[in-house]
């Protein structure tokens, strides 16, 4: 049983004294900058899709370093990685495609966060500060074009369902169902509100 589950399980047996279903009070889980920065890192690198008409091929989000959580904000430093890339520039009436090849950006991001629980979804939405290139000759234009993939764009990022919890105690099964109704930016901190409903019988 993971630290959340066993949170929500202790919380239900106070509970979980009658036979009928139990909408508890909701519960904060509070999440340090440096477990949301390892779990981060944990799952990187990761493709993203360049949905660009000017810029094609194949762009990594390589790490996440530097982060610091504030209130409803984050920021740190992205590393991006690009392979294939080719940038579409128009001279007078004619467009022409110019082949990079590989590419490295780091990328100074701060960035903002909602949660819409109704569709279980957190919208990150980024605001790049600075762009240094790594590669392709420190091409500015090259860098501007890779930021613009995200920048003032909102993220979505789906959160999935939390698994019911199902337990016996004496003669009774305990049945809890947790949904995240909110998650917000602290300093330091992710906080997750879940609401439990707890059914015994």
């Amino acid at each position: 049983m993971n630290t959340l589950h066993h949170i929500i399980f202790t919380c239900a047996l106070i509970f979980a004294c009658s036979l009928q279903a139990i909408a508890a009070e909701p519960i904060t889980l509070s999440v340090p900058q440096s477990v949301i920065q390892q779990s981060v890192s944990a799952i990187l690198p990761q493709q993203v899709e360049a949905k660009k008409e000017f810029i094609g091929g194949e762009i990594t989000i390589a790490k996440l370093t530097n982060l610091e959580i504030g209130d409803n904000s984050l920021k740190g430093q992205v590393s991006l990685a690009g392979k294939n890339i080719d940038i579409t520039t128009k001279i007078g009436s004619h467009k022409i495609k110019v082949k990079v090849g590989l590419v490295e950006l780091d990328l100074a991001v701060r960035g903002t966060i909602r949660y819409e629980s109704d569709i279980q979804t957190l919208f990150f939405k980024p605001l790049i500060d600075n762009v240094a290139v790594g590669n392709a000759g420190g091409n500015e234009e090259l860098g501007q074009a890779l930021a613009g993939l995200f920048h003032n764009r909102e993220i979505p990022i789906t959160i999935q369902q939390i698994e019911p919890l199902i337990t016996e105690s004496g003669a009774k099964t305990i049945t809890i169902n947790t949904r995240i109704i909110d998650i917000s930016a602290k300093p330091g901190k992710i906080e997750i509100l879940l609401q439990p409903e707890i059914t015994a019988r």
